[in-house]
């Protein structure tokens, strides 16, 4: 990982600097790049830079004064630290001869005044904390499915645990005794067992607070089940545990954060969707453990089933609110496009998650949780249909469903179909798993229990 430090004050903001060109003359840096940034500094011109700066330099060392050109010096740095980690990230876990040469790059922020010194030097600690977390979710979806089964997947969680954070691993007999249906259905058709992921952070100070609950789609491959992805679909289908990873990984920096009046759960149902001679047929009915019926028409709506009974367990907990953020569908990228997140569901939640979502530099908008596309769920046998019955609204639908399940609590969803992976680098990075809602996530938390 880089890493990041405030230097005390140490001359004039935008003193010239010489670079020495002498042989005698000892001077470290092989390169310097000089970049102007113009009169206008806001935090998103700091993370937009840092991006640039990390995609195409990711082993360069950084020093800078930038946060002292800004109204809000500490904001200006952070947004430069998401951005560098943004666009410097490598996956090489399996690259040989081509892996990228050098260390992790560092960042200086120079003449930092010392009145400014502790409280930067601070809110450079949080953000590797943050940093670190976004890292370890997309190195996990970056992995290639078979070295990522669901059972992987509940090890790496419970090697979480520690301290105030504890994690259980529920196994499929036990998820038979509770009734979870959707999570089973989807997992019958693989030889590898799903399980339940349940991970607490408990501050000392939590008291007899409600928890506050995040569930993540944890499907380690999907390949449709039955009802078969065409092969161009299905590649990059080892990330649709993106969703998982990413309450994982937000829980795992704010129990290095410790705040202590915090009680947040995350739950990550893992599965993988295969065709098998076990798997569910295109017109089998489930009966989940609220009693609820679907109907499923097409296994590759397999995120909703997965996740369906987890939210109707989340629910008897009585949480002060519930999150669900998958990738599970990919219509809100003929709208928002690949760069912007969608969340629906109670308008205080939604509200709550794209400030904090709009502090750490991951734009959302919200979709309206429009209850008239009810009836795009409705089914001949079923209480429920596991897809809409038109080619349109899936993502409202999507989060039409699970609300059904959440038993009248405060109730948010993200879909991050579209966000979760960059096929090909671009301004917001390098390819490959994205990380999003790791910052959004643990900025919310926070956010609720400071």
């Amino acid at each position: 990982m880089a890493s990041y430090r405030a230097m005390e004050y140490a001359g004039e903001v935008g003193e010239d600097l010489l670079v020495t060109r002498r042989p005698e003359d000892a001077f470290a840096a092989t390169q310097v790049m000089v970049v102007g940034i113009g009169e206008t500094l806001t935090a998103e011109r700091c993370q937009q830079l840092g991006l640039l700066i990390g995609r195409h330099h990711p082993k360069a060392d950084v020093v800078t004064d930038i946060h002292m050109r800004a109204a809000d010096p500490v904001a200006a740095a952070l947004a430069l630290v998401r951005g560098l980690g943004q666009g410097g990230y490598r996956f090489d876990h399996y690259r040989g001869v081509s892996a990228a040469e050098g260390g992790p790059a560092a960042l200086t922020f120079a003449s930092t005044p010392a009145d400014l010194q502790e409280s930067l030097s601070a809110a450079l600690v949080d953000a590797q904390v943050v940093e670190d977390a976004v890292v370890w979710a997309r190195d996990l979806t970056n992995l290639a499915a078979g070295d990522l089964l669901p059972t992987d997947l509940g090890r790496q969680a419970a090697g979480l645990a520690g301290g105030a954070l504890s994690v259980m691993v529920h196994e499929e007999d036990w998820l038979r005794e509770q009734g979870f249906a959707g999570l089973l259905s989807v997992s019958a058709g693989s030889a590898n067992p799903c399980c339940l992921i349940e991970a607490t952070y408990r501050g000392p100070d939590a008291g007899d607070r409600a928890p506050l609950i995040i569930v993540g789609k944890g499907i380690t491959f999907d390949s449709g089940g039955l009802s078969l992805k065409k092969a161009e679909n299905m590649i990059d289908m080892k990330t649709d545990m993106g969703g998982g990873a990413a309450a994982l990984a937000a829980l795992r920096a704010v129990a290095d954060l410790a705040p202590p009046s915090a009680y947040v759960k995350v739950y990550v149902p893992a599965a993988e969707n295969l065709p098998g001679p076990h798997a569910t047929h295109p017109g089998d009915v489930l009966t989940h453990l609220d009693g609820r019926t679907t109907e499923v028409v097409n296994t590759d709506c397999e995120g909703r089933l997965v996740m369906s009974d987890v939210v109707a367990w989340a629910a008897r907990e009585n949480p002060m609110a519930l999150v669900t953020v998958a990738t599970l569908t990919y219509s809100a990228v003929a709208a928002l496009g690949t760069e912007i997140t969608a969340v629906l569901g109670d308008r205080g939640v939604c509200g709550d998650l794209i400030a904090s979502s709009e502090a750490v530099g991951e734009p959302m908008w919200e979709l309206p949780m429009w209850t008239n596309y009810l009836t795009l769920m409705t089914s001949m046998v079923a209480d429920l249909r596991n897809e809409e019955n038109v080619d349109a609204a899936a993502a409202i639908v999507g989060g039409l469903y699970l609300q059904q399940f959440a038993a009248g609590v405060r109730f948010a969803h993200i879909d991050i179909g579209g966000t979760a992976y960059l096929e090909k680098a671009s301004d917001r990075g390098t390819g490959g798993a994205t990380g999003v809602m790791v910052r959004t996530l643990i900025e919310f938390i926070l956010r609720k229990h400071t």
